[in-house]
């Protein structure tokens, strides 16, 4: 809840046009969980559409700050204990729910890490390049000074490809989507 909570409040500093705390919020939400670096795929494609090299490169320096000085103490101070979840990540295989667990079951293909980790990243970025695509020819042709993605759309089909061709699903992931989704949605009644 402490990631979702940082996503939120990055896209609330998003739209207030406030990148530092944009940035900071992603930090620290990087920090929790991996998944809110997936918004700066989205603030790439907003900053180059609107043409805001300054406040992409501010955005991120912000996050990689925030990122760096909230992982310091732990990695200072006992680094193996740090790594635990980068090798635990790493070395293991399909987990209960995720579509390699379903491929592997059905098909008896037996997959090792190495493989899921190769193909769900590669899979992930043909995934990355069609939003990248999609986020920077949307609404071209209506008006294209008012056409451009909002954050929370882009950050939204980003997450969601990552928790498609993840390794590992779990039931927190829906709550990952809850602040995209409902700020994807461009009117609420």
């Amino acid at each position: 809840l402490i990631a979702v909570a940082l996503v939120a409040g990055a896209l609330w500093a998003w739209s207030r046009d406030r990148v530092v705390l944009t940035g900071v919020m992603v930090g620290l939400g990087t920090a929790a969980k991996l998944y809110p670096l997936f918004l700066l795929g989205g603030l790439l494609i907003i900053c180059l559409r609107q043409r805001r090299w300054r406040d992409l490169l501010v955005t991120i320096a912000a996050a990689a700050g925030s990122w760096v000085l909230a992982n310091a103490p732990a990695y200072l101070t006992g680094r193996e204990q740090w790594e635990v979840f980068w090798t635990f990540n790493a070395e293991r295989t399909a987990d209960l729910g995720s579509v390699w667990m379903l491929v592997d079951q059905a098909a008896d293909v037996g997959f090792s890490a190495h493989t899921i980790n190769l193909w769900s990243w590669i899979l992930f970025g043909v995934w990355c390049a069609v939003v990248f695509v999609l986020g920077m020819t949307a609404g071209r042709k209506v008006r294209p000074e008012q056409a451009v993605p909002r954050l929370a759309q882009l950050g939204y089909l980003v997450v969601v490809g990552f928790l498609l061709v993840n390794k590992v699903y779990s039931p927190q992931y829906v709550l990952w989507l809850l602040p995209l989704a409902v700020l994807a949605r461009p009117r609420w009644r």
